[in-house]
């Protein structure tokens, strides 16, 4: 069932150390939403750091950049007493364009992509999980950038605006709004009384979903950074590989079957998955969009075939 009530929420005072903050939700959003970014940035170094490439420092500096720069549009910034639609489709728009404009500078600082308009591409397709890439000798770059450009697709898959209502704790209905505009499926259902848990939720099952993706493919004979990198595709159903030749570098049936699986599942609306695993797995057999997408895919695999 939708919420349709509307209640106000109470916000932080407008004023805090003797300055006032502006109104503006896709600035506040987006801001935070640069702050996980540069994390992922960080996390990317910490990858080349472990694999001994001489990137470290353009990966780590990236995320200095682009946390500092999150940081500040989200401090400086506010929500407004009630988040209107158009507030939420601007926040939504917003945070797209800040989030593939900050996925620009690792590759373009790693000499990966050194033209704007080519990391642009590449960062954007990342965050929508499209899979187009200009990318031709992908193996032959370091793997802290290839591992930033997996995770691309990875924050993009489940989507950067739930991630930022999972720590706003008081955006109320506005919060939901938000989470329709930008989660994968028909998610305006509540999984919990409060939006922010109902986004958290969303964000720890698919952090769990990839973490059982990853563990399949080390189970299947691919090394850590392999498998992780390819849970990223799997769950978001973003395509991209650390190898030219994708998933067939592995000539493994095995790896290939895990990923298929991989991908299907992560295709599925995650409320269902959501109301399976808390002991509802029935909601799969009523569901009729599950069943229209399982028939479309069969239909397109075999005409394929």
């Amino acid at each position: 069932m939708s919420v349709v009530e509307e209640t106000v929420v109470e916000r932080p005072p407008l004023v805090r150390a003797g300055r006032a903050r502006l109104v503006s939700t896709p600035m506040h959003m987006a801001g935070l939403a640069l702050v996980f970014v540069a994390a992922g940035m960080v996390v990317s170094a910490v990858v080349e750091a472990i694999d001994g490439g001489d990137e470290v420092v353009d990966l780590a500096g990236s995320g200095l950049v682009v946390g500092l720069v999150g940081a500040a549009m989200w401090w400086a910034t506010r929500l407004p007493e009630r988040v209107g639609t158009g507030a939420v489709f601007s926040a939504v728009a917003w945070t797209w364009v800040a989030c593939a404009l900050a996925g620009v500078i690792p590759f373009m600082a790693t000499g990966l992509l050194p033209r704007f308009d080519d990391a642009l591409f590449e960062s954007m397709s990342g965050f929508t999980a499209t899979g187009s890439t200009v990318l031709v000798d992908i193996e032959s770059h370091g793997r802290g950038v290839l591992f930033w450009r997996q995770m691309t697709q990875w924050y993009g898959g489940m989507g950067m605006i739930v991630l930022a209502v999972a720590v706003l704790p008081f955006l109320g209905v506005g919060g939901l709004e938000l989470i329709r505009a930008e989660a994968p499926g028909p998610t305006s259902d509540r999984l919990a009384p409060r939006v922010s848990e109902t986004a958290r939720r969303l964000w720890l099952l698919y952090a769990g979903l990839t973490v059982a993706a990853a563990v399949a493919l080390i189970a299947s004979g691919l090394s850590l950074y392999d498998a992780v990198a390819h849970s990223f595709s799997l769950v978001s159903t973003g395509g991209f590989s650390t190898y030219s030749d994708s998933i067939s570098a592995f000539d493994s049936v095995v790896v290939e079957v895990v990923i298929m699986v991989g991908m299907v599942v992560g295709a599925v609306n995650f409320t269902l998955h959501y109301r399976a695993i808390t002991g509802r797995p029935g909601v799969y057999r009523r569901s009729s969009e599950l069943r229209v997408y399982v028939v479309i895919l069969l239909v397109a695999a075999a005409a394929v075939v």
